[in-house]
């Protein structure tokens, strides 16, 4: 899932990501003529495995969350039910992400 410019709340009850390079991320570029601008997104649940050491490689997750300009601004709660437990964030530094109760 990717967010450019999102003035408007995006609600996000629940997502399936499973073998995903990336889960969400923001753009790091402007699109349609529009610039950069903070993402509002709320993300219920996030389930998903990770695919680390398995074939094909292409489909092993490498960052859960990419937000290297810091524009995401809500929240997001992570599931994995297996694996090694990790979900990787670069920057986020709005968005509070914390792992569903086990």
């Amino acid at each position: 899932m990717v967010f450019h410019d999102s003035t408007h709340l995006s609600i996000i009850r629940y997502l399936v990501a499973q073998h995903n390079r990336v889960i969400l991320s923001t753009t790091t570029t402007n699109l349609f003529g529009h610039g950069r601008s903070p993402c509002y997104v709320e993300v219920g649940a996030v389930n998903y495995e990770s695919g680390r050491k398995l074939l094909p490689a292409v489909s092993r997750l490498v960052t859960a969350v990419y937000d290297p300009e810091n524009r995401l601004h809500g929240t997001l709660k992570w599931h994995q039910p297996w694996g090694d437990g990790q979900f990787p964030v670069v920057g986020a530094k709005n968005f509070k992400i914390t792992r569903f109760a086990q």
